[in-house]
Formats: structure tokens, C-alpha cells, sequence
């Protein structure tokens, strides 16, 4: 009697199959690519003598029979997953099928398997690992260097505002301003009766190259790319920019987690859903995510599959190979890893990571004019000049706020008032978009009492 094959066995073989599909995606991106130059030589061969061009002719024949050659069928890449394993090629199927079926998990008899999980922790395989609604903390993280200090408090001062979930803050500073964080947030612990939580992290890159990485972009931008292997204790965070607000719960955008499928490791808002607004199908000379790009600002990582991702070793090569075309640094690397990786990433809308871009020649996210903004992103010094009145005017009602007070009383009163003695914009026609959110979650939040 043939003994069955175990679930965590069953799981890597499934693992092993899935890959084909993104090695078939990226060979036909390539295959695209390659098909466009040769193209370009069956043009250039109405130049070329009468004598030369039956050769030619015969030449671009071979080279794309070759290119149809240069990755096998599934069924050949099977039978060779069968070869090395001793499985046969009906069981590989038969997994395949399963996999696909129950999202890569399999159940062992007399073993429970949880989706919860504690940070760093958790029973299931590391590939398939799934975060809750149910986890007990968010984890929200940011770097910083320089000036950005203040701007960063009111990170955590929006992310307060509108929950009354616990959060746990990762944040990556230079020397300087780690005292300076720890006594501010040491004070808002006590004020909010240990609501949030904290951990100081310096910022540290790799030592070769090291000068490279420190001024990509901005200042340590490029810190968070190596967030998964400085953070081996972590399961999973939601990284934003310092220059972006809440404006609502948290916890909501930390739910997107358990939507993720099996193959997603990330989630992010694309850079814009117009070719005529979006930077990267206009300016970009890298490749990029789909055909707009992908906004950075704001992403969701689940740290524990970008481990098994493999993807701290990805980022040095391609800097070294891009870093004179990637204008944005870490946010242009983020893109070109998934470029070729595109089932990696779970898109959000563009609600989760609103900028002007957005609103300045007009409405451009309907999702946010129907539902309302929930995370505001400040990009191009958006809260700091009189370009984008609207994004000033929630900027500095949060600013002003005192954490350990009463907001119910004053933020969204302070909101309204900035907002309408704001100078006209287009963003600024958009009131309710802007305020939508905070007006219902502070609803919730503090309902006004029966009389």
C-alpha cells in the first residue's frame, strides 16, 4: 500500500508547480519585447539589397522558433518536477488541482491550522500564511531622517485619532531623533492609557554600497526596502510615507491583509489609473507594474512571505543596474521587482492613498468622491506650500490637535472651519470626499447620547 503524502509535503510540491505560471509571465513579457525588436529588423530590411533579404528572411524565422522553444509546455515542466521527485505526474496533478482549490493550504488530521497569528508566529507555512482581522495589534511603521519629525507625529497623531485599537509603531530614525521620539511617544503611551506602542530602530543599510542607498530618493527612503530581514520578529506591517494622514480606523486598511490570495505579498495603490496623469507610462525608462505604476506611499507588507519571497536579495541588483533611471529610488525598485512579479500584489484603491494628483485637474478617483478619503497622502510637499489649500487645511487641524484631549469636541469643527476659509481649488471642490470619513468614524466613535 502506497502511503499518502503528507500535507506540508503535499504544500511544497504545490509550490513548486505554481511557479510555472510566473515564469510563463515573465518569459512572455520578454518574448513581447523580443518580438517588437525583431519587428523593427523585418522594417529595416526594405533597405537592405534583393540578394540579402531571402537570408534575412530565413535568419528571423529561426530566431523566433527559437524564442517558442525557450520555455517548456506545464505538462513538460511536471514530468520534470515528477523526474526529480519520484511523484508521479497524476499525484503532481491531482496537488495542483487541490492547491488551487483550497488556496494552498492543507489540513493535517488532528492538527489544527489557525490563520491568527501572533507577530513572527504562526502554524501555518510561511508561503501561505494569511493574517486575520482578528490580530490583536496593527503594526504600523515609517522612517525618518532630518526635518520630517513633526510631520511624523502627526502620523501617529491621525492613526490615534480615529481608532481606539491598539497600535504598535515601527519606526526607523537617525541618531538625532530617536531620543527625540522616545520621549514624545514615551508621553503619549501615558496620555492615551498605553494605546500605542512603540520600537526605535536606526537606520542601517547593507555596508557595501551603503553611501548608495542612504541618499536614493531622499534621505534613508530606502530603509524600508530591507524592513523584512531587519525585522525577523515581525509578521507583517502597513508602511507609510511621513507625510501622509488618517482619516480613518486603522484597523480597516490592516483588514485588507486577509484578502490577500496565496500568492500576494504586498498591497499599494497604483500611481494613477490614467496614462495621461500617470508618471510611469509617460516618463518612465524602467520597468514598471502593469500599465500605470504603483504608488508606494502606502504598503501593506507581509513581512513573512517577502522572507520567503527572497526579496532583500533583489534590491541590490536592481539598484546597481537602474539606480541612474529610477527618479523615485525605492518606490521606482518597488516597481520594477513587480513588474515581473504582478500576481505578487494585492492593488487597493486609490481612496487608501490619496493625492492631489487625484483632485488638482479634477476628480480622478471615484472611489474617494463616493466613499470618502480615508488615508490622505501629502506627496510634493502637498500639507507644507499654498499649492494644495485643501490638503493644508487637514493637515493643520490634526497638527494642532493635543493627543490626551478631547477631539471630539474640536478636530472635525476644526477641519471644517480651515476647509472653507481654504483658497478655491479643485481638490477643495471636493468637501465631502475630504471630510466624509472623519465626520462617520468620529460618529461611531462618539455617538451623541439619546435624550
Amino acid at each position: 500500500m502506497v502511503k499518502p503524502i503528507k500535507s506540508g509535503v503535499r504544500e511544497l510540491l504545490y509550490n513548486m508547480i505554481s511557479k510555472f505560471q510566473d515564469m510563463k509571465e515573465q518569459h512572455d513579457d520578454v518574448l513581447s519585447q523580443k518580438r517588437l525588436c525583431l519587428q523593427d529588423i523585418e522594417k529595416l530590411t526594405c533597405s537592405i539589397s534583393d540578394e540579402l533579404k531571402p537570408h534575412l528572411q530565413v535568419t528571423l524565422q529561426k530566431l523566433k522558433a527559437l524564442e517558442e522553444l525557450t520555455i517548456n509546455s506545464e505538462s513538460q515542466y511536471i514530468k520534470k518536477i515528477a523526474s526529480m521527485t519520484g511523484v508521479s505526474e497524476r499525484t503532481l496533478r491531482v496537488i495542483k488541482n487541490e492547491g488551487q482549490n483550497n488556496q494552498g493550504i492543507w489540513r493535517t488530521p488532528g492538527k489544527q491550522l489557525s490563520h491568527n497569528t501572533k507577530y513572527g508566529q504562526n502554524t501555518l507555512p510561511n508561503e501561505f500564511r494569511v493574517l486575520s482581522k482578528e490580530t490583536e495589534k496593527t503594526i504600523l511603521s515609517f522612517v525618518v531622517c532630518d526635518s520630517r519629525f513633526n510631520e511624523s507625529l502627526n502620523v501617529v497623531k491621525s492613526a490615534l485619532l480615529f481608532t481606539r485599537a491598539p497600535i504598535h509603531f515601527v519606526i526607523f530614525a537617525d541618531d538625532s531623533l530617536r531620543p527625540r521620539f522616545n520621549e514624545s511617544l514615551t508621553r503619549m503611551r501615558r496620555l492615551t492609557n498605553n494605546q500605542l506602542d512603540f520600537e526605535l530602530h536606526k537606520v542601517s543599510f547593507p555596508e557595501e554600497h551603503a553611501a548608495d542607498w542612504m541618499n536614493l530618493f531622499s534621505k534613508c527612503a530606502a530603509q524600508r526596502l530591507f524592513i523584512p530581514k531587519l525585522l525577523p520578529h515581525i509578521d507583517a506591517m502597513i508602511y507609510v510615507d511621513t507625510d501622509t494622514l488618517f482619516l480613518g480606523p486603522v484597523e480597516k486598511l490592516w483588514n485588507f491583509f486577509s484578502h490577500f490570495n496565496n500568492s500576494q505579498i504586498s498591497a499599494m495603490a497604483l500611481e494613477d489609473d490614467n496614462p495621461n496623469v500617470s508618471w510611469y507610462p509617460r516618463f518612465a525608462k524602467h520597468p514598471f507594474y502593469g500599465k500605470y505604476g504603483l504608488n508606494s506611499g502606502v504598503m501593506l507588507m507581509n513581512l513573512t512571505r517577502m522572507r520567503t519571497f527572497g526579496w532583500v536579495e533583489y534590491v541590490t541588483p536592481i539598484m546597481l543596474k537602474w539606480k541612474l533611471y529610477i527618479p523615485w529610488g525605492d518606490q521606482d525598485i518597488i516597481n520594477i521587482i513587480f513588474h515581473y512579479h504582478e500576481r505578487a500584489v494585492f492593488v487597493l484603491s486609490c481612496r487608501y492613498n490619496y493625492r492631489s494628483d487625484q483632485c488638482m485637474y479634477g476628480d480622478a478617483c471615484n472611489d474617494a468622491t463616493s466613499r470618502g478619503i480615508f488615508l490622505l497622502h501629502g506627496s510634493r510637499k502637498a500639507f507644507h506650500n499654498d499649492k494644495q489649500p485643501a490638503f493644508q487645511a487637514i493637515y493643520r487641524a490634526i497638527d494642532e490637535y493635543e493627543v490626551g484631549t478631547d477631539p471630539s469636541k474640536t478636530l472635525i469643527q476644526s477641519m471644517s472651519k480651515y476647509f472653507d476659509a481654504a483658497a478655491p481649488s479643485n481638490c477643495g471642490n471636493l468637501r465631502d470626499a475630504f471630510l466624509k470619513v472623519p465626520i462617520e468614524t468620529f460618529s461611531n466613535l462618539y455617538p451623541i447620547p439619546d435624550r
